[in-house]
C-alpha cells in the first residue's frame, strides 16, 4: 500500500483529500499546513507521495516545504493549486528547476 502525505493548509480540503485516497486504497499519513508541520509529520512517517499546496499558511510555498524534505528522503509530488494566476504560479514553479 502506498503511503501518501498531505501538505494542505485548507483543514476541509485535506480531509477530503484524506477520504477520497483511503476510498482508493492508499494509507495516508497525516497532512500538515505549514512548513514546521510538515517537517514533524514527514520524520515520523516518509510516504512514497506528497500532495502539496503550492501556497501554505503565513504565504510559505510548498515548493520550498517539498525541497527542502527532498533532501532527507526521495519520494514523489504532486503539487496542487487553486489559483488561476498564471504569472503566480510560473514565478513559484521556476523554484523547482533552480
Amino acid at each position: 500500500m502506498l503511503k501518501v502525505m498531505i501538505i494542505e493548509d485548507e483543514p476541509l480540503i485535506a480531509l477530503n483529500l484524506t477520504k477520497i485516497l483511503e476510498k482508493k486504497g492508499f494509507e495516508v499519513t497525516g497532512h500538515a499546513g505549514n512548513f514546521e508541520d510538515a517537517h514533524t509529520l514527514f520524520a515520523t512517517n516518509i510516504p512514497d507521495i506528497i500532495l502539496s499546496d503550492i501556497k501554505l499558511e503565513n504565504d510559505e510555498s510548498g515548493i520550498d516545504v517539498i525541497q527542502n524534505l527532498k533532501r532527507m528522503s526521495d519520494f514523489c509530488v504532486i503539487y496542487l493549486t487553486s489559483y488561476g494566476d498564471d504569472a503566480m504560479i510560473v514565478r513559484r514553479s521556476a523554484k523547482l528547476v533552480s
